[in-house]
């Protein structure tokens, strides 16, 4: 059975899968590939419509390590040649200093990667998981997306963040039951230098946390913040309600508080808040 013969898809999403369809016939396609919802649908496409694919990861510090399981997982599952590709982004000023513009950085430093093995390996379209509600948001990343020759499918053939939930779920994808992930700088507030040391915590940190609750759809962020005039680091855990509910369990708690506190933050809190996706951006003056 086609994708476009499967009953439970509504007509207005197989229009856009068939522009998908389209976009890819005959083509060569490299994918910037991370192992979320958005890239791993736009891949799967891509194995199914184009004339050859291939998934490339850019491992930086800024990386978390789920993503680098989840990539690796699921290109495996999705049976897609796949492969990681290194890039020491903290030698870049901008972003080992963490300016707002950060991502644009960031987003360029990748995308040249991504050109270079195209042109290496005679791919003749690169790809990203970009959709068509991204475009409506502020991201500096988008800038450089749109300077590049890099393509985003999802965005021109508008795919909604709802549509790739929904048919990701009826294709069953392995990215089904997963959270969102961001850059390990998501978790440090603009302006504070940005330290291999220092991403390294906030990764141990999730990696622990995510071990505790077993559930990898539910999201987890350990944002950071410097206690001036000292060198004092507070982790402020961002999820949802499993955690509160966890935490009821004393001994649980002090696991997870003395566990973070070896890692090497003096103070260890929960925002009641819950999960907020960019809640760092709040802090922009």
């Amino acid at each position: 059975m086609t994708i476009l013969s499967k009953k439970e898809i509504p007509e207005f999403l197989k229009e856009k899968i068939l522009f998908i369809k389209n976009f890819f016939k005959g083509r060569k396609v490299l994918v910037a590939y991370s192992g979320g919802i958005d890239s791993t649908l736009i891949m799967f496409l891509a194995k199914e419509y184009g004339k050859e694919v291939k998934g490339v990861l850019i491992h930086s510090p800024l990386t978390p390590t789920q993503e680098i399981n989840q990539a690796q997982q699921f290109s495996d599952l999705l049976k897609i040649p796949f492969v990681i590709q290194g890039l020491n982004s903290l030698l870049t000023s901008e972003i080992r200093e963490n300016l707002p513009d950060r991502c644009y950085h960031c987003k360029k430093g990748i995308l040249k990667i991504m050109n270079e093995i195209a042109k290496e390996e005679g791919y003749d379209l690169i790809i990203d998981g970009t959709n068509y509600s991204d475009l409506k948001l502020t991201r500096p990343g988008l800038l450089a997306l749109k300077e590049s020759n890099v393509k985003s499918p999802l965005a021109e053939g508008k795919f909604t963040k709802s549509d790739i939930i929904s048919l990701t779920q009826i294709l069953s994808l392995p990215s089904k039951d997963i959270s969102s992930q961001a850059c390990l700088a998501s978790r440090i507030p603009f302006n504070m230098e940005i330290t291999k040391d220092l991403l390294t915590k906030i990764d141990e940190a999730e990696m622990f946390l995510r071990k505790k609750i077993k559930d990898y759809s539910i999201p987890i962020r350990v944002r950071v913040h410097k206690l001036l005039p000292s060198n004092y680091l507070l982790a402020r855990i961002e999820s949802d309600a499993s955690l509160i509910e966890l935490i009821k369990n004393k001994g649980i708690r002090e696991e997870i508080d003395s566990s973070l506190k070896k890692i090497g933050f003096t103070f260890v809190t929960i925002d009641i808040s819950g999960f907020s996706s960019g809640s760092m951006d709040k802090l922009i003056l």
